[in-house]
């Protein structure tokens, strides 16, 4: 589910066959993670090399290698000495005793390969500035060059979603970094805004509501965001915006330690978080940015931003051809359509079409609002409001929407840059997203062909047909599948929709989709307006790919933090995977928006009620483990208390590969496997 999801919402190193050097010897975090970038199979026996490194704000600084540098276990003079040592360079190479006990490789320059005695000795150099008596016969061994920290390796800027397991929401953190690309020495700057479905301190507020507030951090030094706070700023009783006049309501630790991967962990709240926009995207602002207007680039994509004012996902989907494009705008939480609606999501589109292709840099975009008891958006009326477009591009995969009291920035999430061109020839699996134009609801789709077949599915936070059949304020309620559709007819072809109907008393939710006879016949017919990018003309809604798998390994790599999304066949929901494994061990998080089990035990929350979750799974045992379900509590600004609390059922779990990339299988007790697509960027 894109909105409820939406509220949710490498390091350059080859290891050895013994790895990365992982050693328990080692203190402190910090010495094991400089051990497990320089340890044994790179740079010296993991065991020993760790106690020779100095950490300090997340950087790794050598002071002395092992074996793999020479075998006295000393290297590395900064700055390096003018000369060699009065002994001459049979025993060491920069220093020896008489430089601080730091040297330069013991067989790097000493007895094995420039000689022994009769080299670089005695009377050679020996402190006096003199020629060395004898020329070396073969070339010195210079020390390995070291790989890159996470910091060096991989981009910061982008969009990342993790899991707040304390209440079982979705966070979304938005970072842009400004680079220098010209001048190392500057400072790198970065803006941090943390995205809550539901911050806790905000529920006690306005109770049981989401997109109620958004964490802050401004002009964060890029090497201190280790150590930083985010201001909160929560929408009070009665406020549609947040006022940012006033004091914060709180603040939250930031604290974000780089994983070797590139993805994220803030380490007050110990949560992870996988990056879902385009690893692509740069630190660097350079100075050679196309100017938006210009024909020659190509802007098409789905773009995610935070809507300042009251902490709310934007979606911006930008489909143009050389002459003019179409652009659709959808929120979370419309602030201007709240009055009208009374409701806080689902609840406006707007839309711009045909603006001319040389004119993305000021046009205005048309928001329709739903009216009260009205499931259809009415185009032919007047808008409600009339939005400013104003496009800049920031840079690649980047753009900003000026012309607002907040500039609203908006971060690339897909197609990916490899996408391939559709052929009825080739497998391919793809995750897509997109707006439902008709009630301004999302849709998730997913196709998978194989050998000349295509299985397809569609879901939508609020299937129209489907939703009479659910009591209350909680959506969803239905699937679409179809199965066999020949790979070279996808241009036209039927998709069955399946209600769910089995609703529990006295509050719940469709447990079982009734699959025996379709509520309703959708049309698929799609076009592939370029890779990546579908239409399905019959409705004309237009799905983006955010899908993450195209070009990786079929085989299910687990090294680093991913999150894997699909369907649910119950009720037709999102169900989510994320997996962060480091070390052979893996913390796992399985996920649904609504979780059906916990609507009673959370005091009849409808959604945003509970999470599965296990810390400590071995590698090993993906595909056989045990995971237990938690509810959140009743009650505004509760929290799973995991010391006291047990969990409400245990699930037997398997994760496999499948036989697409990027794609894998979750089993969950005796339930149909479910396929799931990645989403996160990086292998």
């Amino acid at each position: 589910m894109r909105f409820l999801l939406a509220s949710l919402v490498g390091l350059s190193v080859t290891p050895s066959s013994v790895g990365y050097g992982w050693s328990r010897e080692c203190g402190s975090a910090e010495q094991t993670y400089c051990c497990q970038l320089y340890g044994s199979g790179h740079y010296g026996q993991a065991k020993d090399y760790c106690q020779y490194y100095n950490c300090d704000s997340n950087k790794c600084h050598p002071t002395k290698p092992t074996s793999s540098w020479g075998s006295s276990g000393r290297a590395w003079s900064s700055p390096k000495p003018t000369k060699p040592p009065s002994n001459g360079w049979e025993t060491s190479w920069w220093g020896g005793g008489n430089n601080n006990n730091v040297d330069w490789v013991w067989n790097g320059w000493g007895s094995d390969v420039w000689g022994a005695n009769d080299a670089w000795t005695g009377d050679g150099w020996n402190g006096k500035s003199k020629l060395p008596t004898k020329t070396p016969t073969s070339s010195p061994v210079l020390p390995p060059t070291l790989p890159p920290t996470p910091e060096e390796a991989h981009s910061l800027t982008g969009i990342y979603i993790g899991i707040d397991t304390e209440d079982a929401t979705g966070q979304q953190l938005n970072i842009v970094c400004d680079d220098d690309d010209e001048d190392k020495d500057e400072v790198s700057l970065c803006n941090i805004t943390l995205r809550d479905s539901r911050f806790s301190a905000c529920d006690l507020l306005v109770p049981y509501s989401s997109d109620h507030g958004v964490g802050i951090a401004k002009d964060i030094p890029k090497d201190s965001i280790g150590n930083f706070q985010f201001e909160l700023y929560c929408l009070k009783p009665g406020e549609t915006e947040i006022d940012f006049n006033s004091d914060p309501t709180t603040t939250l630790p930031g604290d974000i330690e780089i994983l070797p991967d590139g993805s994220l962990r803030r380490t007050g709240p110990d949560f992870f978080y996988a990056k879902v926009s385009l690893p692509e995207i740069k630190d660097e602002n350079g100075d050679e940015v196309p100017d938006i207007d210009d024909e020659k680039f190509n802007p098409n994509g789905s773009y995610r931003g935070l809507d300042l004012r009251d902490g709310s996902v934007q979606f911006m989907d930008l489909d143009c051809t050389r002459s003019e494009c179409d652009i659709l705008l959808s929120d979370s939480s419309w602030t201007s359509c709240k009055a009208l609606l009374g409701q806080s999501f689902y609840q406006g589109v707007g839309i711009a079409k045909g603006v001319p292709r040389g004119s993305l840099s000021n046009f205005d975009i048309e928001l329709y609002c739903l009216e009260d008891d009205v499931r259809f958006v009415n185009y032919t009326r007047e808008p409600d409001t009339i939005l400013p477009g104003n496009l800049i591009l920031d840079r690649d995969g980047i753009l900003k929407r000026t012309g607002l009291d907040t500039e609203t920035t908006y971060i690339k999430i897909g197609p990916n840059e490899v996408e391939e061109p559709f052929s009825v020839y080739e497998d391919f699996a793809l995750s897509l997203v997109g707006l439902d134009t008709e009630d301004a609801s999302q849709q998730f789709l997913t196709i998978d062909c194989k050998r000349g077949f295509c299985d397809i599915e569609l879901a939508d936070t609020s299937f129209s047909t489907c939703i009479d059949a659910i009591p209350g304020d909680i959506y969803l309620a239905g699937l679409a599948i179809a199965t066999d559709v020949p790979q070279d007819s996808l241009d036209n072809f039927t998709l069955p929709l399946y209600c769910a109907t089995n609703v529990s008393e006295p509050i719940g939710f469709g447990i079982d989709i009734d699959y025996t006879a379709p509520a309703a016949i959708l049309k698929g017919n799609f076009v592939f307006r370029q890779p990546g990018i579908i239409e399905r003309t019959g409705p004309g809604f237009k799905y983006f790919s955010d899908f993450k798998g195209a070009g990786g390994d079929r085989a299910l790599t687990t090294t680093g933090s991913r999150f894997y999304q699909g369907f649910r066949y119950d009720n037709g929901g999102s169900k989510l995977l994320f997996t962060s494994c480091q070390h052979k061990k893996c913390e796992v998080i399985i996920y649904s928006v609504i979780e059906p089990a916990c609507i009673i035990p959370s005091g009849g929350r409808p959604f945003l009620n509970g999470v599965a979750v296990s810390s400590n799974v071995s590698e090993d045992s993906l595909d056989n483990f045990e995971i237990g379900l938690y509810c959140v509590p009743a009650g505004p600004g509760a929290k799973i208390d995991y010391n006291t609390q047990q969990p409400i059922s245990t699930i037997k779990v398997s994760i496999t590969p499948s036989d697409q990339r990027g794609t894998i299988r979750l089993g969950e007790d005796d339930n149909k496997e479910i396929q799931l697509f990645k989403i996160s960027a990086g292998e």
